[in-house]
């Protein structure tokens, strides 16, 4: 079929979107190729259908859950930068993936090995447990959206457009039998739906990689609907020869007819999934998942320090300690605006030295390039096959990016769990590290400690000398002493005492911090005028790893320069020192919302702050961070 065939748009201009190509078509619609002209990039632009457009509850589900999917800062979702109506079409802007989706590798070659099929399984339960955390429901997983790049690293795609459909239900009409093979029995009656629809839908993508078919095949709707509420669940052991018994029960269980007796989680899944590969297996699959992050996220070279998430709200009020000498904000807020967040005792906030502003002497920031893309399918929504596609500037294959923040699980990782459901630890694998890897983990420990014990020492104090251990009969044997790590409660602690002013006690909570940080809280709308509706603040152990955090940052935005024409991204500085950097600044639009983003690199502190639709402007919310950084 061309692509000037069956009414499509390519060439023509959709709003500042030029219509490069027609990546593919199904019930939902379109998705296209398509040049941003206002920001330079090249996007996967889906177009919704008209039909759909004037469903005034689809309206409303799809701006909810399209929001909520472009903030999930999970590796293996596709981010959405942008949403809206134009010429009364809905639209949704997203990064542009080289690779195919899963639907077509199984075509091609059948049934994959079972540690091929449990590494993509355990990334796209990654990305589930992600959006589960955060009240997103997928309901159309199935292999069409489960896009799989040259190096096997999987992106699960059209999060949040497939619930916006229905309220719960696929009987009404509309409904795609590609979606009926992997939907969950209560997804065909009056019981409630959950995230369990999409442990179910995993558990049938699972069978189709095992075994190269899904779990029930028929040609009616009807058969399909009676197969997944009567038929036993298939044995794929009994359907595809060298694949281990053991997952009969993994699917037995995954795909339950009774949501209560399934796996409470997609990570559950997952990882019973690589429980019933043997020992040798469960090396394959853990080398192939590592080897794709290391292609395709080569910033993840450094093991994360968990640390565990405590709710911690800053007391009303704490003695606020004497001031270092020089300039520093006024101890009493001006009229309108809440004081910041008090920390907890003990914890002496980070002084400031009067209104930022930008350094106009500064050094260009590097520019980061991504590497040129190679050929092969583009795709930022699974929609049907149109050819390789040749994608610029957002996203190519081998340099997709992320931030370091959000809900979601990273790399090798399982995301946070649903609600009420406890988080299962990582995959253990069996082998032993690389040595690389153990030297960049032992430098990382020792920087850590020397951290610690500065952040726990009083101002000017001496670090105590190590213990003497006692003489032993047996001869002395080299040991590294032990060195911990800070206590959560304490990082936590140490990052509330930096947050501007305008919180209100219990507006911010922490979260799971990213690799390389030792802690992250999530803020809700700050008081002040023009104050941000949401930001992140995450703390990090040493300059370096600011850096590294806010050059991710830069490659997933779209730059802007920042109000009063100055460079972004650059260095910016205090009035009172202003031949001296404090850190970095983003003007931009981060994940589709017009954000702001700055590095403090004195308190080792990432700030990232969003406007909504509603407001505050770029110059607004660039105001109040002259007055609050």
């Amino acid at each position: 079929m061309s692509d000037a065939a069956q009414g499509s748009r390519v060439g023509s201009q959709f709003g500042r979107y030029y219509l490069k190509r027609l990546l593919g078509r199904g019930g939902m619609g379109e998705v296209y190729e398509a040049e941003d002209t206002v920001k330079e990039r090249v996007v996967a632009l889906k177009l919704l259908s008209p039909a759909l457009c004037q469903d005034p509850v689809f309206r409303e589900r799809l701006q909810r859950e399209a929001r909520t999917a472009g903030r999930l800062q999970e590796p293996h979702v596709v981010p959405v930068h942008d949403y809206g109506e134009i010429d009364g079409l809905l639209y949704l802007d997203m990064r542009l993936i080289q690779g195919t989706d899963l639907s077509a590798v199984l075509h091609e070659s059948g049934a994959l090995a079972p540690p091929r099929a449990v590494a993509i399984v355990r990334q796209a339960a990654s990305a589930l447990d992600a959006a589960h955390a955060a009240g997103v429901i997928h309901r159309d997983i199935k292999p069409e959206n489960i896009l799989i790049t040259r190096d096997d690293f999987a992106y699960l795609v059209d999060f949040g457009i497939a619930s916006a459909t229905t309220d719960e239900k696929l009987t009404q009409a509309g409904s795609a039998v590609g979606t009926w093979k992997y939907a969950a029995p209560e997804r065909f009656t009056n019981a409630e739906v959950t995230h369990s629809v999409d442990v179910y839908a995993l558990a049938c993508v699972l069978h189709e990689c095992l075994t190269g078919s899904p779990p029930y095949r028929a040609d009616s709707a009807g058969m399909l609907i009676t197969a997944h509420l009567m038929e036993p669940i298939p044995h794929p052991s009994q359907l595809q020869p060298g694949i281990p018994n053991a997952f009969d029960e993994v699917i037995a269980r995954g795909m339950a007819k009774d949501p209560k007796d399934r796996y409470t989680s997609a990570g559950e899944l997952a990882q019973a999934a690589n429980d019933a590969l043997s020992a040798r297996d469960q090396d394959r699959a853990g080398d192939i998942v590592e080897r794709s992050e290391e292609a395709t996220l080569p910033t993840q070279q450094i093991e994360q320090t968990t640390l565990p998430t405590q709710r911690l709200h800053p007391p009303a009020s704490t003695p606020t300690p004497t001031p270092p000498p020089g300039p520093v904000p006024s101890p009493t807020p001006p009229p309108g605006r809440t004081p910041s967040p008090t920390p907890p005792p003990g914890v002496t906030p980070h002084p400031s030295a009067g209104p930022p502003y930008h350094h106009p002497g500064g050094a260009e920031p590097p520019r980061h390039t991504p590497p040129p893309p190679s050929g092969g399918p583009g795709w930022g929504g699974g929609a049907g096959h149109a050819g390789p596609a040749h994608p610029a500037g957002d996203g190519p294959r081998n340099a997709p990016t992320f931030t370091p923040h959000g809900s979601g699980g990273w790399p090798g990782h399982f995301g946070a769990a649903p609600p009420g459901v406890s988080p299962r630890r990582p995959m253990p694998r069996k082998r032993k590290p690389r040595p690389r890897r153990g030297v960049i983990a032992a430098v990382v420990v020792v920087a850590i400690g020397g951290l610690l014990l500065w952040w726990l020492l009083p101002s000017g104090a001496t670090p105590p000398p190590p213990p003497t251990a006692e003489p032993t009969s047996s001869p002395p044997t080299p040991s590294t002493p032990p060195v911990s790590t800070p206590p959560a409660a304490e990082t936590q602690a140490q990052l509330f005492s930096l947050l501007p002013p305008g919180y209100a006690p219990g507006s911010c909570n922490p979260i799971p911090p990213p690799k390389g940080a030792f802690a992250k809280v999530s803020c809700g709308p700050n008081a002040d005028p023009d104050g941000p509706p949401s930001a992140t603040y995450a703390l990090f152990p040493n300059r370096a790893a600011v850096r590294a955090a806010f050059d991710r940052i830069v490659r997933t935005s779209a730059t802007v320069d920042c109000p009063g024409r100055i460079q972004s991204p650059g260095p910016w500085h205090r009035n009172a020192t202003p031949d001296q950097p404090s850190g970095m600044l983003l003007c931009g639009t981060h994940q589709g919302f017009p954000s702001v983003v700055w590095t403090n690199d004195d308190a080792l502190l990432v700030s990232v702050v969003q406007t909504e639709p509603q407001g505050p402007t770029l110059d607004q919310l660039y105001s109040w961070w002259t007055s609050h950084s």
